[in-house]
């Protein structure tokens, strides 16, 4: 229909100039081709899913404009309130949903944050808090200032499983049906010592493939998990025969980051894919009460153990999350001797060798 409109508005127009010059009947004739262009690209399914991904009104920015991350919750008319956000100018667009705790993560601008914070005073808005980031944790000697041991992936072969009685346990399974879900910087599936047969992943989009790791730090874990035994290659794995399902989070060096609302969105994902086992080998330091609930209500609904790291910042720093929250496993670090390695900080629920 609305192509049959604008053929029949384009012939009006063409007609009413065919008695003018040709200047003017070229002009008509661009003018059509324009309108069906713009008809073509308005009807396209991603452009169309790319204007349902705005919450709010437009708000021109230049460069220089600041934005910011965050997570709002409703009340309990959620989807009447979600489509509120419309009438908030500067709220750009919704970065993941969560409605099993009414909750949506949205990008604003400064004007727009202020408004929200309103908002949630005296209206549908129940909570309103910055999305924090989380990374890897992972620190050169010159930022802590400390000698790092020197560690050897082969000397970790001569007693990791040993101080965790893998191989007791392998008598019985080496984790064979059972999936866990990786959620980091990808695999490097080319690596000798996996099985590239047990490994699956998801594509956030279509520039983060789950195969590829350009940070080393998901496949290095991976490697923990499952690499492959008897053929003198580093390390073995805790459980060689699991299948392991990988999210990549983390794109490369400089952007070593994700937002708490997208490792909550991950381990919705992973869980959707049948793992219960979820690694979580990141954190930072600022709690998040949404990304707490979110976590909770997931481990309830699926039944998942998420595994998360204590953090390497030493016994005095303060507490780490996602590691943190009640929830969730929080692992340290200890060394062959089983005394607590340097780095490993306090108030972890187990701790395992590293």
């Amino acid at each position: 229909k609305m192509y049959r409109m604008l053929v029949h508005l384009f012939l009006i127009s063409f007609y009413r100039g065919v008695k003018t010059t040709n200047i003017n009947r070229n002009m008509h004739i661009k003018r059509f081709n324009l309108i069906i262009l713009t008809a073509f690209f308005l009807s396209s399914e991603s452009v169309l899913g790319l204007l349902g991904n705005l919450v709010g009104r437009y708000r021109p920015t230049t460069i220089e404009s600041k934005t910011f991350p965050l997570i709002l919750q409703f009340g309990e008319k959620y989807d009447e309130s979600s489509i509120g956000l419309q009438s908030v100018e500067g709220v750009f667009a919704s970065r993941n949903e969560f409605e099993y705790i009414k909750s949506l993560a949205v990008t604003a601008d400064a004007e727009a944050r202020e408004s929200l914070r309103m908002m949630a005073e005296d209206s549908f808005i129940t909570t309103l808090e910055e999305d924090p980031l989380r990374d890897t944790q992972t620190y050169k000697q010159e930022t802590l200032n400390i000698p790092f041991p020197k560690f050897e992936a082969r000397r970790l072969k001569e007693y990791n499983l040993n101080l965790v009685q893998a191989n007791e346990a392998h008598k019985f399974t080496k984790g064979k049906n059972a999936k866990v879900c990786l959620i980091d910087s990808g695999v490097d599936l080319q690596h000798l010592d996996l099985n590239e047969d047990l490994f699956s992943g998801l594509n956030l989009n279509t520039e983060m493939r789950w195969d590829i790791d350009l940070i080393s730090h998901g496949t290095y874990l991976a490697g923990i998990i499952s690499a492959k035994h008897n053929n003198a290659i580093e390390i073995e794995g805790i459980a060689p025969e699991a299948e392991i399902f990988v999210i990549r989070v983390f794109e490369n060096t400089s952007r070593e980051f994700e937002f708490a609302s997208g490792l909550v969105k991950a381990v919705e994902r992973c869980a959707i894919a049948g793992a219960r086992i979820i690694n979580l080998s990141l954190g930072g330091y600022k709690k998040s009460e949404l990304e707490q609930q979110g976590f909770s209500e997931l481990v309830n609904r699926y039944d998942l153990l998420i595994v998360a790291a204590g953090g390497n910042k030493g016994f005095s720093a303060p507490p780490l999350y996602p590691a943190s929250y009640s929830d969730i496993v929080s692992v340290g670090a200890v060394n062959e001797y089983k005394e607590r390695w340097f780095f490993s900080q306090a108030d972890v629920d187990i701790v395992a060798p590293g």
